[in-house]
């Protein structure tokens, strides 16, 4: 006798897309790539509006090149060069406020990524809201969690051990 999920291959289907998505379902992401309800997540600009408003932004805040920021966890000023605005990662935390990332590099070569956070209804009215140091060469200092289609920030659990 077929064992039951040969003898139905619809059951299987179902099994394999279950397996696939449950797992996934909820957990915390490095950044918003892909929100689960796009409807409800769904940004009301574009990713490259975003970006593009992102390194206006920071064009007009930088002298000589450099944009300064206070790092929250040391105190200390940073002197920052932007090297890219990530395109691909935008998502909103807000009916209207949308962030996306973007690579920093410091004076001394640490890297930093940052989350720049912009208001507004359109790309023709979005504004500076907030930026947030996300990770010093590649450690994150929070993660990104989806809850009913925005982006809410999570602390990272402290290393096991």
């Amino acid at each position: 006798m077929k064992p039951m999920l040969a003898r139905h291959p619809r059951l299987l289907l179902v099994a394999a897309l279950v397996a696939a998505i449950v797992p996934s379902a909820g957990l915390a992401q490095e950044h918003p790539e892909h929100p689960q309800n796009a409807k409800a997540a769904g940004p009301a600009l574009t990713k490259d509006q975003l970006a593009d408003a992102i390194t206006t932004y920071v064009g007009k805040e930088s002298h000589d090149g450099w944009y300064a920021i206070t790092d929250p966890t040391s105190n200390q000023p940073l002197k920052l060069r932007l090297d890219n605005v990530h395109r691909e990662r935008l998502a909103r935390v807000a009916p209207d406020t949308y962030f996306a990332c973007a690579d920093f590099v410091a004076e001394d070569g640490t890297k930093y990524d940052l989350d720049f956070f912009m208001k507004g209804t359109e790309a023709t009215n979005l504004a500076f809201s907030d930026v947030s140091i996300h990770k010093r060469n590649g450690v994150e200092r929070y993660r990104w969690r989806e809850q009913k289609g925005l982006w809410k920030k999570e602390p990272v659990p402290p290393p096991a051990g």
